[in-house]
Parts: C-alpha cells; structure tokens; sequence
C-alpha cells in the first residue's frame, strides 16, 4: 500500500504541472506581448470558470460513483442535466420572457440551483439506493428513461415557446465556458470551495463507503444519513455547475474514468485531487486545441461530448465482455 500511495501522490505532483502548464499557457497565449488588461481580464475569467466546473463535475461524479459501487454511472447520466434543461424551459414557458429577464441573475441562479437540487434528491435517492441499484443494466436504463422523460418535457414546451424565447433559451442550454457571468462565477466557486472542503473532510468516510452498505453498517456508518447528505451535495455541485455554463454530460464521466486508469491508488485522498486536475487539465488543453490549432472551428463543449460518450460506450462494452 505505501509504494502505491507513494507513486500516487508523485504522479499527482506531475498532474499538478501539466495543469498548470495548461493554464498559464491558456492565459498568456503563444504571444503574450500582445496581451492587453481586456483580454487578460477574460482569459482569467474563462480559466477561472474552467476550474469551478473541473472540480464540480470531477468531484460530483467520483462521490456519485462511490455511492452507487460502480464506475459507469455519473449524475448526467441518470438524467440530472436533462432536468436542468427541463427547468431552465420551464421557467421560460410559464414565466414571461419579461419577468425573467428582470429576475436579478443571482436570484435566478439561485432559484434554478434549489429546484434542481430537491427534485434530484426527491426522484433518486430511491432509484439509486433501492432494489433496481444491484443490476447495472437497469440503472443505466432508468436514466436513459429519466432523461427521455424530462427531455420529452422539455422539447415540448420548447415547441410551444414563440422564436424569441426559444432563441434566448438555446443560448443558455449550450456549455460556454467563456461567456459566465463573474458575479455567478465568484458565488459558484465560494459554494465549490466549500463543498470541496466538506466532501474532503468526509474522504475517509467515503472510503468506507466505498467498501458497500453491509461492510459500512458493520463499521458504524449511519448509512442512508451520510447517503443522503452526500446525494444533497452532488445535486448541489451539479446544480451549480450546469446553471453557471450550461449542460456537458459526459464531463466528468471522463475525468473520473481517466483517473482510475492514471493511477494505481483507490483512496479518496488521492482519487479527488487526481480526478480535479485531470479533469482541468482536459478543459485547457481542449481550449487550447481549439483556439491555436483549430482556429475555433468548433466548441469545446461537443468535442468534451464526443470524447466523453466514446468512453462511456468503450467502457459500457468492455465490461459487458469481460
């Protein structure tokens, strides 16, 4: 066990300088001689809003994971961020575009982060920790149907929006990283910061978790007390990200399962920082693809999808093979 924590935390160190690489090459950009207070000012935030997502969604979906004993499952696929866009349209269909726009947007932030965090906790807690958890397959397939029936919602109220209110909402359910708002941005990473101080404190814990419910009763774990807050806390995280750039479902999927496979160690002590800093490591070099290589032929947002949903399918079938 010490030799593997020992290589863990040096592949860590390494982790942290190609982070960190990535980041301040994003900022500087490959002629910082042309670097002006404006750019520099929305580069930084863009980086910024990177970082709040990377840790939100790494840590969301490696305690969801923990919890529900398997690594294929993440909050987005169960269907949260199909919520998300439900209730994004739905306060858009029956509120008028006038009220909405007069909403102040940490109101409305705040507002939007509440609902989806009691209608997750209310819809899964029993579907993830009820008899339907020990078969994979149907998980999965209940959040394929959870996700079908709030997208199906949406889509229809989205079809009964007139063209202004349906072009205002299609800019807010697309991931954009370079368009968030600072006020939203310092809340969001105030409220991740202390989430992560929360979910750290607790690493142990979620270890023991880990170990599955039996094996936790039997060592004293107040098991469906410590579930639930920790449910609580990924809708929050979850909640909290999407409302700030938009859905990207496969985000943390790919983070998560690109630490598993960097490093030897299963503790979370190692496991949360690794998943953060690779997952911010594939936000900046993905950028970076896009903005020096590509010329922004794209959007990182569907490249993170792509990379994301071709992972979740090669692991899908190659555990149904093994």
């Amino acid at each position: 066990m010490f030799p593997s924590i020992v290589s863990s935390r040096r592949r860590l160190w390494l982790l942290l300088l190609l982070a960190c690489a990535a980041a301040a090459l994003l900022v500087v950009g490959p002629q910082p001689s042309r670097l002006n207070d404006y750019i520099l000012r929305h580069r930084l935030v863009m980086v910024s809003t990177m970082a709040v997502v990377a840790v939100a969604s790494a840590l969301a979906t490696l305690v969801f994971q923990t919890l529900t004993n398997n690594r294929i499952l993440s909050p987005s696929m169960m269907g949260f961020e199909s919520l998300f866009v439900l209730i994004q349209t739905s306060l858009m269909f029956f509120l008028p575009l006038v009220h909405v726009a007069a909403l102040p947007p940490l109101l409305l932030f705040f507002l939007q982060v509440a609902l989806m965090m009691t209608l997750t906790t209310l819809l899964y807690r029993k579907i993830l920790f009820g008899r339907a958890a020990q078969d994979l397959y149907l998980l999965v397939l209940t959040g394929i149907v959870c996700g079908a029936l709030f997208g199906g919602g949406a889509m229809l109220l989205q079809r009964l929006l007139s063209p202004e209110d349906f072009a205002i909402l299609q800019g807010r359910l697309f991931a954009r990283f370079s368009l968030a708002d600072p006020d939203l941005l310092m809340v969001s990473a105030l409220i991740t910061l202390l989430t992560s101080v929360w979910l750290w404190r607790r690493r142990h814990l979620l270890d023991v978790l880990a170990l599955g419910r039996a094996t936790a009763l039997l060592l004293g774990v107040d098991w469906s007390r410590e579930v639930y807050r920790l449910l609580a806390v990924i809708s929050l995280l979850v909640a909290m990200a999407t409302a700030l750039i938009g859905p990207l479902s496969f985000f943390g999927f790919l983070a998560v399962t690109l630490c598993y496979q960097c490093l030897p160690s299963r503790y979370h002590q190692v496991m949360m920082p690794a998943a953060v800093l690779i997952g911010f490591a594939i936000l900046c070099s993905g950028q970076l693809i896009l903005q020096y290589l590509l010329g922004m032929s794209g959007s990182l947002s569907v490249v993170m999808e792509l990379i994301g949903g071709s992972l979740f399918l090669f692991t899908l079938l190659a555990r149904k093979t093994s």
